[in-house]
Parts: structure tokens; C-alpha cells; sequence
């Protein structure tokens, strides 16, 4: 089953990522491959896998992902409320989103199974994170009335507004206010 999985995966790869239902495939298929070889690395993997396939995130736990993001999405509203530059904040919600971290992921979990890695490439690698992005557009984490994360109830993509952005983010404060801009991927 195994191999059929890979084999599966590599002919959807060499087809190419075009499209949101081609995103959602590829983690659906590196989820049974996490089944089948009980894999507990891979935090971001994991992570964005569980994300593509849910309406929203809200369950969390102290040491997984969703906590490591809303920690830090919740220090990045604190540096905007300490009248922090509104690019220290952006820096510091594209570095939780942790696209780099993914990127780095996928190449040795791609290496280890042989998988096709175009897509993994520069130019391929920024429209697959659009097309990810597509996905997760209104699709919150939530962390209201968790006591780690006082400042925010949730954070949420939306839409790019310029070509040098693959996403807008909207986090929605504790206070009722809200905080917006833009994440970047190299």
C-alpha cells in the first residue's frame, strides 16, 4: 500500500500542482503515508496537512503546532500593541506561518520517499503556497479564551493585495480590534 501511495504521489507531482483540489490531494496522501509509517516528525507537514482538511483549527495542544503558531502570533500583536513597526509585525507573522520550515519539511520528507520535488523549486514552490493559501482563506485558528493567548480570539488568510504577497492576514484581537497586512514567501 505503501508504494501505491508513493507511485500515486508521483504521477499527481509530475502532473503538476495546479490547482487547490491538486493541494489538498498531496497532503491527503502524505497523511496515509504519516499513518502507515508512524511518523512523528514533521510538525509543519502535519500541521498544514490537518489544516487543508478542517474548517477551522481550535483544538491545542501545549506542544504541537497550532500552540507554536498562536504563541507566535500572539507576541507579534504584542509588539504592535508596544508601538512596534508595522514591518517587525509582518516579519514576525510571515516567520510564524513558518513557510520556510514547510519548505524545508517537504524537501527531506520528498528525498526520503523519492518523490518528485519540482514543485518544491523556487518559482513552483510560490504558486503552490498560493494555492495553499486558497485553501486556507477563512479557515480560522482559533484560540479564544485560552489563557497562553490573551491578546487574540483568532487569525485568518485572506486574499493577496499586491503581487508581492501571497496572502493578507486578519487577526482578530481579544480587545475586539484587529490587526491586518500581508505575508511574503521567498
Amino acid at each position: 500500500m505503501r508504494d501505491e501511495i508513493i507511485e500515486k504521489l508521483n504521477k499527481r507531482l509530475a502532473e503538476g500542482i495546479n490547482r487547490e483540489s491538486d493541494v489538498v490531494y498531496l497532503f491527503v496522501e502524505i497523511r496515509k503515508l504519516f499513518e502507515h509509517d508512524d511518523l512523528p516528525q514533521y510538525p509543519q507537514l502535519r500541521f498544514y496537512g490537518d489544516w487543508v482538511v478542517h474548517t477551522k483549527l481550535s483544538r491545542i495542544r501545549r506542544d504541537g503546532a497550532l500552540a507554536e503558531y498562536l504563541g507566535r502570533i500572539n507576541d507579534a500583536v504584542d509588539i504592535k500593541r508596544q508601538g512596534g513597526e508595522e514591518q517587525n509585525v509582518t516579519t514576525q507573522i510571515t516567520n510564524a506561518m513558518s513557510l520556510d520550515r514547510l519548505r524545508e519539511e517537504m524537501v527531506t520528507f520528498f528525498q526520503e520517499r523519492s518523490l518528485d520535488s519540482r514543485l518544491l523549486e523556487v518559482g513552483q514552490w510560490r504558486n503552490f503556497i498560493k494555492w495553499l493559501i486558497s485553501i486556507l482563506i477563512d479557515t480560522p485558528l482559533v484560540a479564544s479564551n485560552h489563557p497562553d493567548f490573551n491578546l487574540i480570539k483568532e487569525f485568518s488568510f485572506g486574499p493577496s493585495k499586491d503581487e508581492t504577497s501571497v496572502a493578507s492576514y486578519k487577526i482578530v484581537c481579544a480587545d475586539g480590534t484587529t490587526v491586518t497586512g500581508q505575508v511574503f514567501v521567498n
